[in-house]
């Protein structure tokens, strides 16, 4: 398990004052005030917001080809 420090932590929902994200691997198990004892801590910089990430992967085309000219199986097989 390791404790990410942050100045300000929003949880998708609500924003947190200065608080601990305890993550193990890559889930987050918790949001907590304090990090437990014998925990490995990474203080964030000062300021920091630490929030939820998205990332959107968009593809319109590839192989030569774009999908918005041609909708179609080929297209598709193709990209």
């Amino acid at each position: 398990m390791k404790a990410l420090v942050a100045s300000r932590v929003f949880d998708g929902s609500n924003l947190h004052g200065p608080s601990v994200v305890l993550i193990e691997g890559d889930t987050v198990l918790d949001i907590a005030a304090a990090a437990p004892p014998g925990v490995e801590t990474i203080r964030l910089g000062e300021d920091v917001l630490l929030a939820p990430g998205f990332v959107d992967l968009q593809v319109n085309g590839g192989g030569g080809v774009m999908f918005n000219d041609s909708p179609d199986v080929a297209t598709l097989r193709c990209i």
